[in-house]
């Protein structure tokens, strides 16, 4: 859990150095997490 953590501080830390948006940094970790989800889904599927 740290790990993710630490990623999603480093992807703050990036966002903000770049001058990226919120949203766009929440909107990019959220369809991170479905794709994943959906890819754990499918293996226990299949």
């Amino acid at each position: 859990m740290s790990t993710l953590h630490s990623l999603l501080d480093n992807l703050a830390a990036a966002g903000t150095v770049y001058g990226w948006r919120i949203d766009a940094i929440v909107l990019g970790g959220l369809i991170w997490a479905l794709a994943s989800g959906y890819a754990q889904v499918r293996t226990s599927i299949g």
